[in-house]
C-alpha cells in the first residue's frame, strides 16, 4: 500500500499549494491516523473505487499506545458528502477479521467529489472516531 504524504501548508500571506490529484479507480490507498480524542490509532486500506462500484476496505486499529485492543472492540465504517449533505445510498457491514483488524464490505461511493470515512471505535477503551477525508475521482473514460 503506499503511504499518504500529508499536503504542505502555505505559508502566512502565501498562496496556497496546488490541490492534489485524486488518485486513479484501481490505486491501492491508505489512509490513517489518530482518532478525534486520541485513543486510538486507525489505519483504512481500500483500491480506489470507480464512481458507483462496490468495493470493501480493511481497517487496522489499535490503542494509541501501540498496544493491542481489548476484546469486545467494535468498529464500524460509513461514508458521507459534508457539502452535499448525504451519505453512501449503501449500509456497509463491518465484521472483525482477526485481531484488530475490520472489514467493511458494501461500500459504494456513487458520486465523484469529496467524501469523508468515519472509522467509529466502540469498546471498553471507549469511543472515538477518525474522519478520513477522501476524494472520489470521475468515472475513468473508456479506452
Amino acid at each position: 500500500m503506499q503511504d499518504i504524504a500529508p499536503a504542505p501548508l502555505a505559508s502566512v500571506g502565501g498562496p496556497a499549494p496546488p490541490a492534489a490529484a485524486a488518485p486513479l479507480p484501481g490505486t491501492p490507498l491508505e489512509l490513517g491516523g489518530r482518532s478525534k480524542a486520541g485513543t486510538y490509532q486507525l489505519t483504512l486500506r481500500m483500491t480506489v473505487p470507480q464512481v458507483s462500484e462496490l468495493f470493501a476496505a480493511e481497517v487496522r486499529v489499535s490503542l494509541a499506545s501501540g498496544a493491542a485492543l481489548p476484546d469486545g472492540t467494535t468498529v464500524t465504517v460509513d461514508a458521507t458528502m459534508p457539502d452535499h449533505r448525504h451519505g453512501m445510498m449503501t449500509q456497509p457491514v463491518t465484521a472483525a477479521v482477526g485481531p484488530g483488524q475490520w472489514r467493511a464490505d458494501g461500500l459504494k461511493l456513487h458520486m465523484q467529489g469529496h467524501w469523508v470515512f468515519a472509522v467509529d471505535v466502540r469498546g471498553p477503551a471507549g469511543y472515538d472516531r477518525l474522519d478520513l477525508p477522501f476524494e472520489q475521482p470521475p468515472e475513468a473514460a473508456a479506452p
